[in-house]
């Protein structure tokens, strides 16, 4: 680690500073290793997170050795919320973004999202609506690579529709829906573990090029509508991520 700023010790935590910030660090002991635990960054299992670390401190946990897309970030929240960032003391692990701050964050979803998405008109008073702009909700687990922004960004949306409590958008071959009740949301709240009320971002699997124009629920499923194809969204009693398919029901020319 080079020559440390600080080392100061809380019961048998060590936490080790720099100015500059620490590029690389390795412990060994005379236990073969089974004697002292490093945090730095990441780790393999959550269970090797101590109890008790600085306030706002952030690391990696390591999913299958595979790939990086079960991985996931947590953030040290101490149970005294008047602590100050880097304050060491007791309280718990909770998943957060990555190593992109929350306000990087915001940034970046509020460029993706803010300009160029559909306006919300709004009853306000009898015979009365205004025209707004709609605050849409930023990511605030994972990575751009485990919680990716939806597949509209930057593409033109055809079609907005309502569909078993979610809010949805066509876009060329793409549907994409808003998690389960929460309309202004399309990205994951948790990159642990898949949930029913999910977004859903899904294509058309056709052997032609697609771009859907229109969308209409019926019978418990969602029409879409392309220039000389048609398509059935379909999930079951339960629409979930898992199980939504799309499936080709015809091929008229669309008036």
């Amino acid at each position: 680690a080079g020559d440390l700023t600080s080392v100061t010790r809380y019961g048998n935590i060590l936490v080790l500073e720099k100015d500059g910030g620490i590029a690389s660090i390795s412990v060994d002991d005379g236990l073969a290793g089974s004697g002292l635990g490093l945090v730095f960054k990441a780790v393999d299992h959550i269970t090797d997170l101590p109890l008790k670390a600085p306030k706002g401190y952030r690391v990696k946990v390591h999913g299958s050795l595979d790939g990086d897309e079960d991985d996931y970030f947590v953030e040290f929240q101490t149970n005294d919320e008047s602590l100050d960032d880097g304050d060491v003391a007791e309280g718990t692990w909770i998943e957060c973004l990555g190593w992109m701050t929350d306000t990087e964050n915001e940034s970046e979803v509020r460029k993706a999202l803010g300009d160029n998405m559909p306006l919300v008109i709004k009853s306000t008073a009898l015979n009365e609506f205004t025209m707004t702009d709609e605050t849409w909700d930023a990511r605030i687990a994972g990575t751009e690579e485990t919680n990716p922004t939806p597949s509209f960004v930057g593409k033109a949306i055809s079609n907005v529709f309502f569909f078993k409590d979610r809010l949805g958008f066509i876009c060329e071959d793409k549907v994409i829906m808003s998690e389960v009740g929460y309309y202004y949301n399309f990205f994951r709240k948790t990159v642990r573990v898949s949930k029913d009320s999910d977004p859903i971002d899904v294509g058309v699997a056709y052997d032609k090029v697609i771009n859907l124009k229109y969308a209409l629920p019926f019978d418990n499923r969602l029409i879409l509508f392309s220039e000389n194809a048609q398509f059935s969204l379909e999930g079951g009693d339960s629409l979930t991520p898992k199980t939504v398919s799309i499936l080709h029901k015809s091929s008229y020319e669309m008036d």
